[in-house]
């Protein structure tokens, strides 16, 4: 891939993060910059020289809100991207999509569904107790449904011989119930404790695990500013710990084997953008 096409596909990116950026002010709610854009924010002033999305994390209740302010806009520039809008998108995260665009993974390839240009946005949700072994197994049962999901799509190539021989015996079965109910029953799953006295803050979707990604609710706070790529966004108060926990010695620069990011892309098309 062409270091002018990335620039570009960066350049784009942060146009969404600027939009959305704008709404959460005009709205009084709290964003995060999360994960490598995170990093990047304190290692890089900016984007991972060999990294191409933008992550950010909200608390459920400002999540939800921002859904509803997207959906409101109605922009004709952006699709929102998550199991209502996009029934065969197979994550539990939103996506802002670039319209006219195209990002293509590879193991997504085959998914009737919107590939532009993204940012993500992660919910962070609540829990009393980061040691509580009940937390295992609402992750390991959101994790069920979000399989019998995707074998309702019909999306089983990923999986093991055996496993697929499975799946095709249970398709037929996950058709009896509602595409809605799997979707609600994933989010009461992640969001049972958000409204009762909690201590801590997850990401239970973290590449990470969601135990790396459990913090004080004090580490998020009201949020600081940092600079990225020359404009300001919203961060953690307390980015340092969060950092230490998910890379260790954080200014410390990978070795080169390992500086790729992470995305097996295929195709890109900036669309009518190419030409910024």
């Amino acid at each position: 891939m062409d270091n002018n096409k990335i620039k570009k596909l960066k350049k784009l990116e942060l146009e969404i993060l600027k939009y959305i950026d704008e709404l959460c002010k005009q709205h009084s709610l709290n964003y995060y910059l999360v994960g490598g854009t995170l990093l990047g924010a304190i290692r890089h002033k900016g984007f991972i020289p060999w990294d191409d999305d933008i992550d950010i994390g909200m608390m459920r209740d400002d999540y939800n809100k921002l859904i509803y302010l997207l959906a409101e806009d109605q922009s004709d520039k952006y699709f929102v991207q998550n199991f209502q809008t996009d029934p065969e998108y197979p994550r539990y995260i939103t996506k802002i999509r670039l319209n006219g665009t195209q990002f293509i993974e590879g193991h997504l390839k085959d998914y009737n569904m919107h590939h532009g240009i993204f940012i993500d946005i992660f919910p962070l949700d609540k829990i009393k107790d980061k040691n509580d072994k009940k937390l295992d197994f609402r992750v390991n049962c959101a994790k069920k449904v979000l399989t019998l999901r995707t074998i309702r799509n019909g999306h089983i190539e990923h999986m093991s011989k055996n496993k697929r021989i499975v799946a095709k015996i249970l398709r037929p079965l996950t058709f009896l119930i509602p595409l809605r109910f799997y979707d609600s029953l994933i989010d009461y799953i992640y969001g049972y404790e958000n409204g009762g006295d909690s201590n801590y803050v997850t990401n239970f979707s973290s590449q990470y695990g969601w135990r790396k990604q459990t913090f004080p609710i004090d580490v998020y706070g009201e949020g600081t500013y940092l600079e990225f790529e020359g404009h300001q966004f919203m961060a953690p108060d307390k980015w340092e710990v969060i950092l230490k926990s998910l890379y260790g010695d954080y200014m410390k620069l990978p070795p080169e084997e390992k500086r790729n990011s992470g995305h097996d892309v295929v195709h890109i098309d900036l669309g009518k953008y190419a030409e910024n």
